[in-house]
């Protein structure tokens, strides 16, 4: 199967469930959290390689792995019922003579799983090449998108420095041609090589890139194939095509939660807006002075503040020196010289 091909298949069901991460999104956001959709299962820490980048080897013991009943017991729980994306890696997974019968399990209890992906070294062929075999045809069965992808961190003696294993090279080329041949029989199946590019292999990561164009089209070298640029042309077309909308839909969620969140914020801390005004709707007006004077203070409005420590000026006006009757809109009349003004809740100095 192409890369575009199954690519393009499974964005045609990752759309398909747009709409539902939509909802979890806002659900998410504002109401509660939402169940796990991948699932990375470390099935074991054994291992068969002991690569210079990697540590979880040091950590590889049998019997610390769970069984098929412990973990049919552990998957027996609505709690994963909303996984989409299955990855099983390690350690080495094929070093689990049970890995088929726990993917099996797996799949089996993820009800909405829509692709499955296995890590693998491929150093091991004897072992991994019947493991993924079946796996992949129980996958096929079911209509599964399933990818390998087998660990190539470097050519010939390279890859043997890093993973430390002695014809580590030649190993895992005979699991990459069983995979490309079984990717042949399998619509649902795409394979490819996974390499970590550090220090030791800096230098040899255009030779990887080589090696693997050279394989493109099944195994048989790129230039028996005049049409195959085009086709790598194409591929990276639709795959920058298929980013941009993804990118999309990722800053839309990030709006739609961002709003959201913001919304339930304001409504828990229940703190007025910015901009208020004053007085409150809804308060009882305040009784407008003797005289008919003008509910104007000459220093604030209102003056709820403590008391005020503005000097009045000679001349200005005062509320509390208008004449009676003086309508409202009028001027009041002047502060006889000396005097000052006088204001409820206002101390004048």
């Amino acid at each position: 199967m192409s890369k575009a091909t199954f690519t393009a298949k499974y964005l045609a069901r990752a759309a398909a469930g747009v709409p539902r991460d939509l909802v979890n999104s806002v659900i998410a956001a504002t109401i509660k959290p939402i169940r796990p959709t991948v699932l990375i299962y470390n099935c074991t820490f054994v291992c068969d390689a002991r690569c210079e980048m990697c540590n979880n080897w040091k950590r590889g013991d049998r019997k610390s792995d769970m069984t098929l009943e412990q973990l049919d017991g552990a998957m027996n729980h609505p709690f994963w019922g909303a996984v989409e994306n299955l990855n099983i890696s390690g350690g080495e997974p094929t070093t689990r003579n049970d890995l088929p019968e726990l993917t099996e399990l797996l799949i089996r209890r993820l009800p909405r799983v829509r692709k499955v992906g296995i890590n693998t070294t491929g150093l091991t062929p004897h072992r991994a090449i019947p493991q993924l075999t079946r796996i992949v045809e129980f996958c096929a069965a079911r209509d599964l998108p399933i990818s390998v992808r087998v660990s190539l961190d470097g050519i010939g003696e390279i890859h043997d420095q890093v993973r430390q294993v002695k014809r580590g090279f030649d190993k895992a080329g005979e699991t990459i041609a069983a995979m490309e041949a079984l990717a042949r029989k399998h619509d649902q199946f795409q394979f490819g090589i996974a390499a970590t590019i550090f220090a030791t292999n800096m230098q040899d990561a255009k030779n990887i890139l080589g090696w693997a164009r050279e394989r493109v089209a099944f195994g048989k070298p790129i230039i028996e194939h005049p049409l195959m640029t085009e086709t790598l042309l194409d591929m990276a077309s639709e795959q920058r095509a298929a980013l941009h909308w993804a990118f999309r839909g990722v800053a839309l969620l990030d709006r739609v939660a961002r709003a959201s969140a913001g919304r339930r914020r304001g409504s828990s801390s229940g703190s007025p807006s910015r901009r208020t005004r004053w007085p409150p709707s809804g308060s009882p007006p305040s009784s407008p002075p003797a005289g008919g004077a003008r509910p104007v203070s000459s220093c604030c409005s209102p003056c709820s503040s403590p008391p005020c420590r503005r000097r009045p000026r000679s001349g200005s006006t005062s509320p509390a020196g208008a004449q009676p009757g003086t309508p409202s809109g009028s001027s009041p009349s002047r502060t006889p010289k000396g005097g000052s003004t006088s204001e409820p809740g206002c101390a004048a100095t």
